[in-house]
């Protein structure tokens, strides 16, 4: 006797087992499963393991980090020249840069919490450039913004700023490109 049997029906997939019962007169039970559930399932607890993984590597990374952090604040204090300015500099700037990483990491373990919306494309595109030019002293006119009025996006409002700024930040790092902006 065949034990199980897979098939499809409109929409789904379904797995029926069979077991034969104690009884004589040939009686079976029929078990019937929904494998589209038990490979959600099987998803959500491989996503469970990696987000409890990657924040446990994210904290792990954190504690040495802090502790760089902190010895280039306390070197900071200390008389030194402008080479050691130089390079502590550079370590402040890392160890910034690596945070800002570990950051990152650990929202990546949130994101399925996001809470998706329909936005409008032109008011969210200008309440971001109204924020993002106010923090980052960017000159009138190095902005336009042209978008239709009723052009909307289904998107996470936080994560969408997220990227944004990201995006508007990273050339920042490197004062020799001056980009100008088009949205």
């Amino acid at each position: 006797m065949k034990r199980h049997s897979t098939f499809r029906p409109a929409g789904g997939e379904l797995r029926a087992r069979f077991a034969q019962t104690a009884s004589t007169d040939g009686e079976v039970l029929v078990f019937v499963e929904d494998l589209g559930r038990i490979k959600e399932r099987a998803q959500q607890l491989k996503l469970a393991a990696l987000g409890r993984l990657t924040a446990s590597i994210a904290h792990e990374i954190r504690n040495p980090l802090s502790a760089i952090g902190h010895a280039g604040e306390l070197l900071r204090e200390e008389r030194r020249g402008a080479m050691q300015d130089r390079l502590l500099k550079i370590l402040a700037d890392n160890v910034a840069r690596l945070d800002r990483i570990v950051a990152d990491i650990l929202e990546l373990g949130r994101r399925d919490r996001m809470q998706t919306e329909r936005l409008s494309v032109r008011s969210f595109c200008t309440q971001f450039v109204e924020s993002f030019a106010h923090g980052k002293d960017v000159a009138d006119g190095v902005v336009v913004l042209e978008a239709d009025n009723d052009l909307g996006i289904y998107f996470d409002r936080n994560h969408l700023n997220q990227i944004l700024w990201n995006l508007w930040t990273t050339p920042s790092a490197m004062p020799q490109v001056r980009p100008a902006a088009s949205v």
